[in-house]
């Protein structure tokens, strides 16, 4: 089994673009949500056995510099990098 990131944090260009963190429940429109720029419920946060949302990012057109954040529960972060072209 793998477990589930304690927070996510998504940056786009060197600002966050969206934050997760997995340790507080929410209720919107009846149902449970993790809150990040906005609610996700499970469905969406887990949309099969295999993925997991991470987080939402705008891309424009170019260049963009993605960042990806995972924490675990003891604040240790793991960031992976990368670029993005879009046309």
């Amino acid at each position: 089994p793998v477990a589930s990131p304690y927070k996510t944090r998504l940056s786009l260009n060197g600002a966050t673009v969206d934050e997760i963190s997995y340790n507080m429940l929410h209720q919107s429109e009846n149902k449970l949500c993790v809150l990040g720029k906005k609610y996700y419920p499970k469905e969406t946060l887990y949309p099969d056995d295999e993925l997991i949302l991470l987080g939402e990012v705008p891309l424009t057109p170019g260049k963009n510099a993605l960042s990806v954040t995972l924490s675990d529960i003891l604040g240790k972060e793991t960031e992976y990098s990368f670029f993005v072209n879009v046309y």
